[in-house]
C-alpha cells in the first residue's frame, strides 16, 4: 500500500487527512494541503500477491498470452436473501393481483351478451 507522506517535513499524512474523491492529502505537521496524485506519482504497488491461490472472490487464468486476474462481490448468502426477498414480493403481487378475479369469478351474475348461449 502506498502511504503518502508530505514533502517538507517527510512524514506520513494519515487517511483521515485524505481525500481521495477531491485529490487533497492534508499535512497536519505543516498545516499544507497537496494534491494526492502529486504525492503518489511516479510509486508503485508493492503487495506480495500470490495469483495460484487467490482470495475468496476473486480468480486468475494463465495462458500464453498473459495473466487476466479479477474479482467479484457476488456471494451466496446474497444470493439467497435475493431470493427470499423475490418470493415475498412475488407472494404479495400475486394475492394483490389474483384475489379480485378469483372473487370475481364466483360471484359474476351478468346475463350472456345476445346472441351467446351457455352451453351446458
Amino acid at each position: 500500500m502506498v502511504t503518502p507522506t508530505c514533502p517538507k517535513c517527510k512524514n506520513a499524512i494519515a487517511g483521515e487527512d485524505i481525500n481521495v474523491a477531491k485529490d487533497v492529502a492534508f499535512c497536519r505537521v505543516c498545516n499544507v494541503s497537496y494534491q494526492l496524485s502529486e504525492l503518489t506519482q511516479g510509486s508503485e504497488l508493492t503487495a506480495d500477491l500470490d495469483l495460484h491461490h487467490p482470495p475468496p472472490g476473486a480468480w486468475c487464468r494463465s495462458d500464453g498470452a498473459g495473466t487476466l486476474v479479477g474479482a467479484t462481490h457476488r456471494s451466496f448468502g446474497a444470493a439467497l436473501g435475493m431470493l427470499a426477498m423475490a418470493l415475498f414480493w412475488n407472494g404479495i403481487v400475486w394475492c394483490s393481483c389474483w384475489s379480485p378475479f378469483r372473487e370475481r369469478s364466483t360471484t359474476f351474475t351478468s346475463a350472456c351478451p345476445n346472441g351467446f348461449r351457455h352451453r351446458r
